[in-house]
């Protein structure tokens, strides 16, 4: 361990116990129109809930590999697993005590969190964990929850696994995809692991069992037929792939826009889901068919695709991202809007339900009940102030957040939210596990797993 790492926990430890920077947020409630006004309602009642000064929980994920046994049980309320693999670890926190919330500047900084008070209440009742992907920072963050043996009661736990620019993310119970630069993962679900540090086990430990080497065709969202197979956007070459055993990719759809499949991200095709099995809607910023087309065509000229039936069925959006189907209903987020909202097929038109201050990509559902959805700041300071996101948010005096935003379906307000602080202000997919509370995502690399077998004993299983 290096003298400069180990100064810098010591001077960690040693202010542990100093006070903390208050997160406050301010929101001014516009006259002007009603929009405007519920937008700040939303603002003010996720302020008032999640960073009201006695109800910030934050925790500070590391960038390194930390050893219990000589630093762990000297951080008051945070236990770091010693793992033996330095490209993924875990933080498992008993009681996240409030932190220090200023954001770090600097590639080496440590990416810091927070939640409200009920989140891990809620994510634990909800009998589900989250995955994220942070492509900025390299990782995929799996938040789920844990319960202390010692007194029942519910605990985080994060597990980050390292890899190359994370995108698009495909979870189950028994499976997810995970696509990065140059490569799609395919992870299955290997059981439960033994957990002796901590609380005692994973539900399921998902280990790597399948790669693609695509080459790097910017991949962004991912979907599955009713065989598990996985689809892929590739912004790249504006088309809808699949895996080749001898390929770089196989063009399963082409935009009827587009004339060439060539690498020039023409319409920035990012977004696809599947309907009833079957690949259906993709998201498209515009129908250019030019190179980079798209960078001068974000505002207004964004549709949804149905792919099946070969026609529109939203259009009149700005940089839309995200297509979901749920509960007979087409979700969409509008990521230069701020708006997440459902497709009226009869109009083709966004019903605009929730605005959220950032900018949107990543969207899952929960038990029937609740949406979660990713948002990222600002990656250019000025960037959103050609977007009418942008505009928005000068309006009522606001800033991209970077975080995940639950959202109640029944009454569109905003009850739990994780807020995410620099070096991690970008977010891609988020995505929900269904029915696995504590899982884990092993690295392709780690020593740990090349000696765990699953064994298919085929017509020998009689003698086992």
């Amino acid at each position: 361990m290096s003298s400069s790492f180990t100064g810098m926990m010591e001077k960690w430890l040693n202010n542990e116990k100093s006070q903390t920077d208050k997160a406050s947020e301010t929101t001014s409630q516009s006259e002007e129109s009603t929009q405007d006004k519920s937008i700040v309602n939303q603002l003010n009642q996720l302020n008032q809930d999640s960073l009201a000064d006695d109800d910030i929980k934050v925790s500070k994920l590391s960038s390194y590999q930390f050893n219990t046994t000589k630093l762990g049980r000297g951080l008051s309320g945070v236990n770091l697993t010693n793992n033996q693999n330095k490209d993924s670890e875990s933080v498992d926190n008993e009681n996240i005590n409030r932190k220090n919330t200023k954001k770090d500047n600097g590639g080496g900084s440590m990416p810091k969190f927070e939640m409200d008070r009920l989140f891990i209440t809620w994510l634990a009742d909800m009998n589900s964990s989250l995955v994220i992907s942070s492509y900025k920072t390299h990782r995929l963050v799996t938040i789920g929850t844990a319960r202390d043996p010692k007194n029942g009661e519910n605990k985080s736990s994060i597990w980050l696994t390292n890899f190359n620019r994370p995108m698009g993310i495909h979870t189950s119970k028994d499976k997810i995809w995970i696509s990065s630069s140059g490569n799609l993962w395919g992870y299955e679900n290997a059981g439960p692991e033994i957990d002796n540090v901590h609380f005692g086990k994973y539900d399921a430990s998902y280990v790597p069992r399948f790669a693609y080497f695509s080459n790097d065709v910017d991949t962004h969202d991912i979907c599955v037929d009713q065989d598990g197979s996985p689809y892929y956007c590739s912004a790249l070459f504006s088309c809808i792939c699949q895996p080749s055993d001898t390929h770089s990719f196989k063009v399963f759809w082409k935009p009827p826009w587009i004339s060439k499949i060539a690498a020039e991200d023409r319409c920035h095709l990012n977004g696809i889901c599947s309907r009833d099995g079957t690949p259906r809607y993709v998201t498209s910023t515009c129908q250019g068919d030019v190179r980079g087309s798209w960078r001068e065509n974000r505002i207004g000229k964004g549709i949804v695709f149905d792919i099946k039936e070969n026609k529109i069925v939203c259009q009149g959006l700005t940089m839309p991202h995200s297509p979901r189907w749920f509960n007979e209903k087409l979700w969409v987020l509008e990521a230069g809007t701020g708006w997440f909202g459902y497709v009226n097929f009869e109009t083709q038109e966004l019903v605009k339900k929730v605005w959220i201050a950032g900018y949107l990509r990543g969207l899952a559902f929960v038990n029937e009940k609740y949406a979660v959805i990713g948002s990222s700041e600002d990656r250019h300071e000025n960037c959103f102030q050609e977007l009418p996101l942008g505009e928005t948010m000068k309006k009522n005096n606001v800033t991209a957040k970077c975080g995940v935003f639950v959202i109640d379906l029944e009454d569109y307000t905003v009850p739990h939210n994780i807020r995410f602080y620099s070096p991690m202000d970008e977010l891609y997919d988020v995505c929900v596990i269904p029915n696995v509370v504590r899982p884990k995502i092993a690295q392709f690399s780690d020593d740990n797993n090349m000696r765990k077998y699953k064994i298919d004993h085929g017509n020998y299983a009689d003698d086992n």
